[in-house]
């Protein structure tokens, strides 16, 4: 299940970075892993969710 919703919080990663890098002159990298982790997080917790009310509606 994890290794599916990877590449998400990865492309967020690198689009802050590169974003940074072109227009700050400054990459800050706490904000952008910080970012990254927390989309992978939210994303897990809503596919575990909607899993979950899949299963409930067809009992």
């Amino acid at each position: 299940m994890f290794k599916y919703n990877i590449p998400l919080p990865l492309i967020l990663f690198a689009f802050l970075t590169i974003k940074q890098l072109i227009f700050n002159n400054t990459v800050e990298w706490a904000d952008n892993v910080g970012i990254s982790v927390a989309t992978f997080l939210f994303y897990n917790l809503w596919e575990w969710t909607s899993k979950s009310s899949k299963k409930n509606k067809d009992d």
